[in-house]
């Protein structure tokens, strides 16, 4: 079972040192880089964190604090956060989930991707793209499953009046990108070597 738990700013120095690193690798392309433009420390951080450890180990973000003995694994994390993302999705038509790939377009894989993306100028990497107008479990499945990323990044949003919906398989301009990148309410970073994640939820 996973208990929402609340962070405090160990967990905002995480979140705000693992998007410098992802800026890092994209060039100016990734969602790390966009996010750091966010008011970070002025927003709330939760996990979901397994009733059965030891909260003692809940600011153990890069060594795997959810499993800290042998046996002790927890199960039930991608679950909760795909029915999160899901929820999310479903409570406006207006609303969408951007995931950070190390994918390109002309990459084999895209081709055959069960969860529509965006791709930009740079032709650096795309961004696996679920709208709440039309989207599917399946996809959020999917995009959860291959997200990818230094670290894995998922920025659940909205369209703001300025700008019109982005349809999939399109490229997306850097100005509409940051649009959405502002609007956005929920980022979800992968922590716990990998096994978990922390949720930084806008609070203004």
């Amino acid at each position: 079972m996973l208990k929402e738990k609340k962070l405090g700013s160990a967990a905002i120095k995480y979140l705000r040192d693992s998007l410098f690193t992802g800026s890092r690798f994209s060039d100016g392309t990734s969602l790390s880089h966009f996010l750091l433009c966010l008011p970070l420390e002025e927003g709330q951080i939760t996990t979901y964190w397994p009733t059965h450890i030891d909260s003692k180990y809940i600011n153990e973000f890069e060594s795997g604090g959810m499993f800290p003995k042998k046996g002790m694994k927890p199960t039930g994390i991608q679950q909760n956060l795909i029915k999160i993302i899901s929820n999310f999705l479903s409570a406006s038509t207006k609303r969408c989930a951007l995931f950070e790939t190390l994918s390109k377009e002309r990459d084999p894989g895209p081709l055959s991707r069960k969860t529509p993306y965006l791709t930009n100028k740079t032709d650096k990497f795309i961004y696996s793209y679920v709208r709440s107008l039309d989207f599917n479990i399946e996809q959020i499945e999917y995009a959860v499953s291959s997200m990818r990323g230094f670290p894995e990044i998922c920025a659940l949003t909205s369209f703001p009046n300025e700008i019109p919906e982005v349809h999939p398989y399109r490229e997306i301009s850097e100005k509409d990108l940051e649009h959405l990148i502002k609007n956005t309410e929920i980022i979800i970073v992968d922590a716990y070597d990998n096994v978990g994640y922390i949720l930084w939820s806008r609070t203004t």
